[in-house]
């Protein structure tokens, strides 16, 4: 009931379907039992159901500059406005309300963008690394990527005309600052 509630205030509340499937990987329950499948096929049918909707109603509300860009190119700035997530909760500096998708030169996407892959592949390998070896820091690292997964405008869902929505990101930050604690 309260995750339908809070639906129904804000979409940014779709990615606790998936959150609540790490917290039973982090406790170590088993992922494949029938119960805690279907504890999760509430969660997982309202974030669905919650997620077309949002994004059928943004729609009407505003164009999305990201909807005439490639997939390449969503994963490139994707991965520019991760890394820059997380500078922005180490060192808060030079901070806006709006951050716009950058201008391409000669069409075509500033080679400073690109670069942004690499630590982006190299956090993607810790993650991996860390499943196994230490649940702790992979939770952290997974509730960090999960919960801002709708903020880079990768799925075409709900965070609005920008490479990032920067003031959506406090939730998505106790991902990094527990992985700081620990």
């Amino acid at each position: 009931i309260l995750f339908l509630l809070s639906l129904l205030s804000k979409s940014m509340a779709i990615p606790l379907a998936v959150t609540v499937i790490l917290i039973d990987y982090l406790e170590g329950r088993s992922l494949l039992r029938k119960r805690v499948i279907l504890e999760k096929i509430p969660f997982v049918a309202l974030a669905v159901i919650f997620g077309i909707i949002a994004r059928r109603a943004q729609d009407f509300t505003w164009h999305i500059s990201s909807d005439s860009m490639s997939v390449l190119e969503r994963i490139v700035y994707a991965s520019s406005a991760f890394i820059q997530y997380i500078f922005k909760l180490i060192a808060p500096l030079n901070l806006s309300a709006i951050y716009p998708y950058p201008e391409k030169t000669e069409g075509a996407i500033l080679i400073e963008y690109w670069l942004y892959l690499i630590p982006l592949v190299a956090i993607i390998a810790l993650t991996i690394y860390c499943l196994k070896l230490n649940k702790q820091v992979a939770f952290c690292i997974l509730f960090f990527i999960v919960n801002l997964f709708l903020l880079l405008n990768i799925s075409q869902l709900p965070a609005g005309d920008y490479i990032m929505p920067y003031r959506y990101s406090f939730v998505t930050s106790l991902g990094i600052f527990i992985l700081f604690g620990i």
